[in-house]
């Protein structure tokens, strides 16, 4: 597997697991989880030349700082402008999850092209903290009745997701010291 198909890969699959929970067990809607098949590995494609551009012209911490921030921007972007969640169309979206989201399904791509062996526990971390997450959250779905889990599934997402963060604060002290 080449870098750029470990890339879309990786962050399709950080993106399935909040829309299987968001698409069927919070709002069901199954054709907008379709869409997301397609939508995500296309604009993998594109972030990862964004990647590697941020690789070659802003290296260093300085660069992931600024790709954390510019790819959790872009994607509250697309929320406002295509999903209509904007603070001013829809104030009930929750837009610090939103954020941390788009910056999960972007960073967490970075992390794993990066071959430095000493990133391995942070990765494995990834791993196991994604899947617990997941679990919890099928279980929240399937257990509480709708809408009551919709408000569970949206909050045990978002603090799912900014708990990444503690991974990539990981990265970032291995990767730089």
């Amino acid at each position: 597997m080449n870098k750029l198909q470990k890339f879309m890969l990786v962050g399709s699959l950080v993106a399935l697991v909040v829309e299987f929970h968001f698409k069927f067990l919070a709002t069901f809607e199954p054709g907008a989880f379709i869409f997301t098949l397609f939508f995500y590995p296309i604009y993998l494609f594109f972030v990862y030349f964004a990647n590697e551009w941020v690789n070659k012209n802003i290296p260093g911490k300085k660069g992931d700082i600024i790709y954390y921030i510019v790819f959790g921007i872009v994607g509250l972007g697309f929320e406002w402008f295509m999903n209509n969640n904007s603070p001013w169309a829809n104030p009930q979206a929750n837009q610090l999850g939103m954020f941390v989201y788009w910056v999960a399904l972007t960073f967490i791509p970075r992390i794993f092209l990066n071959e430095k062996a000493e990133l391995a526990p942070v990765k494995a971390g990834i791993k196991k903290y994604l899947i617990v997450y997941g679990i919890v959250n099928i279980l929240v779905g399937v257990l509480l009745p709708q809408p009551f889990n919709f408000f569970f599934i949206v909050y045990i997402m978002m603090f799912a997701y900014i708990g990444l963060n503690y991974f990539y604060w990981k990265y970032l002290k291995i990767v730089y010291g």
